[in-house]
């Protein structure tokens, strides 16, 4: 009953219960209009119940306005989700083969040339020959091939820098997009050499990388080396990048990319995959001139095909 007393006092303001009114009650002047004085137990009860129903329909109504807000909410986050679901997705620009080639199927396109993008490093997108894996793993970015004797690899700086030749053929990805593709993440390195009877070997390395411009593009990482033609990499470990108008490499006395008609990351000269392409075997005084892997066909020997290929780890 307490608590009911309460209730209506805050309601109506000034509301007294005077108990069993055994004593006569006197009306005083300063007593507020709304002030009302309950002698009768049947009136205060009929009163409260009063209260009681009012306080039950306000509750029923506050659940009726809840519902009709969640039915709002509700209504609103399909409308969002149809609106979200008929915009097409921004389209993610490939920075890799594998992005570059990769179907809604989960299944590689096709190898050829594709854009990529990588902004952090260079400002415009450049093409490359994107190789399907023959295992079915993901895609290679061929970054230098030799398979012809179609186009001249004894170059200068600038042109190794940024890159030449015809990418669905022989071909120098550039420097800058090779520094740049290392060192947006981890690479790993595949070569594929071909001699003139069509025997196949490959050198594989578990990560590579290269410098930047300040650094000559020196041959910064180069991982564990498998394969089947003989680590003939690993010693230019450290070395940066020469061609004949820019001397960069460990012999004071001459120019390796001169000497040797090549452009490599030369250490004592001798071998270069962008050396000549001398067609096989050459004579002696010709010495790592050609397109050499020094630890298969040796150093007289130019090899018919090469690429040199990455892919993220």
């Amino acid at each position: 009953m307490a608590h009911r007393l309460i209730f209506l006092s805050i309601l109506c303001g000034h509301l007294l219960y005077s108990g069993n009114c055994s004593a006569p009650i006197e009306s005083s002047a300063t007593v507020a209009p709304c002030a009302t004085y309950l002698c009768d137990d049947d009136l205060l009860k009929s009163a409260v119940n009063k209260v009681e129903l009012l306080s039950l329909k306000l509750e029923n109504y506050n659940l009726h306005i809840q519902s009709e807000l969640m039915a709002i909410k509700e209504q609103l986050l399909r409308e969002i989700k149809k609106n979200q679901e008929s915009v097409p997705p921004a389209t993610k620009k490939p920075s890799s083969c594998t992005e570059a080639m990769r179907q809604e199927n989960g299944k590689y396109a096709e190898s050829g040339v594709y854009e990529l993008y990588l902004p952090e490093f260079l400002q415009q997108p450049f093409n490359v020959y994107c190789l399907r894996d023959p295992n079915g793993g993901e895609p290679w970015t061929i970054i230098q091939r030799r398979q012809s004797n179609d186009t001249d690899f004894y170059r200068g700086w600038v042109e190794y820098e940024h890159g030449f030749g015809d990418l669905n053929a022989n071909f120098f990805l550039g420097l800058d997009k090779i520094h740049a593709l290392t060192h947006s993440r981890s690479h790993e390195l595949w070569i594929q050499l071909e001699d003139f009877e069509n025997e196949k070997r490959v050198a594989k390395y578990e990560s590579f990388a290269i410098g930047n411009a300040q650094d000559k593009y020196e041959l910064s990482v180069l991982g564990k080396y498998s394969g089947t033609a003989g680590d003939a990499f690993s010693p230019h470990l450290g070395d940066k990048f020469t061609t004949k108008d820019s001397d960069n490499d460990k012999i004071s006395s001459n120019n390796c990319a001169v000497l040797h008609k090549g452009a490599w990351w030369y250490n004592d000269c001798y071998y270069s995959l962008n050396g000549l392409y001398l067609g096989g075997e050459y004579p002696k005084s010709h010495k790592g001139r050609g397109v050499v892997w020094s630890h298969w066909r040796g150093l007289y020997y130019s090899l018919k095909y090469v690429h040199m290929a990455i892919r993220p780890k």
